[in-house]
């Protein structure tokens, strides 16, 4: 695949702008992909709701339909925002240097010697899951 690079008065165009990192492109679509997501998943609990009675049973209560919806797309909202804890979690998972690898040679073109960190470490939990799986089977070994 090839882009064509054009100038317009100075300023760069799609085109120029995807030849240099075709990740730019790609990350708003993700994100759409991921509120739309958040929506259907919203409409699918109403649905089930709908199915299983319970929607029947909290209409029945006090609260307006208004009410009703507004709390499942607050429950969602409440989901993605808590969201950034796991973020932060990551950090201790071998996913995240997994990924933090690749990065670092697909999207910040940085070469082979930036992963030799992030490999280490999931080498070391590589090694860490090893030594508890070990432990864990000499335990059930004893009994």
């Amino acid at each position: 695949m090839s882009y064509r690079v054009e100038k317009v008065q100075g300023t760069e165009t799609v085109s120029s702008v995807l030849a240099e990192n075709p990740f730019k492109h790609s990350s708003p679509g993700i994100m759409v992909q991921f509120a739309v997501f958040s929506l259907v998943t919203t409409a699918g609990i109403i649905v089930d709701e709908r199915k299983s009675g319970t929607l029947q049973r909290l209409v029945t209560t006090s609260m307006s339909r208004a009410e009703i919806i507004s709390g499942h797309v607050i429950a969602m909202f409440a989901i993605e925002t808590v969201g950034e804890g796991f973020a932060a979690a990551a950090h201790f998972t071998p996913t995240f240097y997994v990924i933090t690898g690749l990065e670092n040679i697909l999207v910040r073109e940085m070469g082979l010697a930036s992963v030799i960190l992030p490999v280490c470490i999931v080498f070391g939990f590589a090694g860490l899951f090893f030594a508890a799986a070990l432990w864990r089977f000499s335990k059930t070994e004893q009994k």
